[in-house]
This record gives structure tokens, sequence and C-alpha cells, in this order.
């Protein structure tokens, strides 16, 4: 098939933007996952992206200041890239707040040990699939 270039002239550079090559550069990530990895929790998951691993879990609590709650640490007590706040606003959006009136969703999240900084990615997704598990929506 015909690669698609494009060029730019900038300051006397010629810049060449070729995304098949660079699609073909990137290191692919694996991902799995599994759900309902925690008892007696409303969901759960645990979720590998490449290095990085974290087991999510929520539970749907009596309504508190709230509406949304998260916790976000290290399973070995080393230091995160990602904190509770972020994983929060990510997730936020994907809830339909109306139809939990009385509740607040309580996030935990515990990420294992990474060497390519992926967290806030695998935290996201196992925020989310974690939701799902517990059928929120």
């Amino acid at each position: 098939g015909t690669q698609r270039q494009h060029t730019a002239k900038m300051g006397g550079l010629l810049l060449v933007d070729d995304r098949e090559e660079a699609k073909r550069k990137k290191k692919t990530t694996e991902l799995s996952m599994r759900l309902g990895v925690v008892a007696q929790v409303h969901g759960s998951s645990a979720v590998a992206c490449g290095s990085t691993f974290v087991v999510c879990a929520v539970r749907l609590v009596t309504r508190r200041s709230e509406l949304v709650q998260c916790e976000v640490e290290s399973a070995d007590a080393s230091p995160l890239q990602v904190d509770a706040e972020t994983v929060r606003c990510a997730i936020l959006p994907a809830i339909i707040l109306e139809r939990l009136p009385k509740v607040t969703v309580s996030l935990a999240l515990v990420v294992g040990a990474s060497a390519d900084r992926g967290e806030l990615r695998c935290c996201v997704v196992a925020a989310s699939l974690t939701l799902a598990d517990a059928g929120v929506e």
C-alpha cells in the first residue's frame, strides 16, 4: 500500500510526518482484565497494562458529602505518578449521578509496581470496569 506522508518546511528544516511508520514502531502494551476479584464489595476488577497492575473495588454507600470518593494507594509504598483526585475527575463524567440520588460511589484502587508509568491509564480502565461490574451507569 501507499504510505501517507506529510511534509512541512520550518526554519530550513524538512519535517516528515509518517504515521504508518510511527504505528509500526510503537510498542504494543499487553492488557488483561478480570471482574469480581474482591469479595464483599459491589463491584471489583483487576487490570494489568504492561507492567502496571491495579486492583479496584467499589462500594455504594449512603450519601456522604461527596458524590464520588476515590482512594489510590501503592501496593508496595513506592511513589505513584497518579493521585486520587485525577482518577476521580477522569471517571466522574462516566457516571450518571441522577440515577444514584442517595448513594456515594466509593472507589478504592491499589496500584502495583510499574516500570512504564502507565498508572493513570490503568487506574481509569480498572475504575470503569469496576463501575460496570457494580451495575453503575
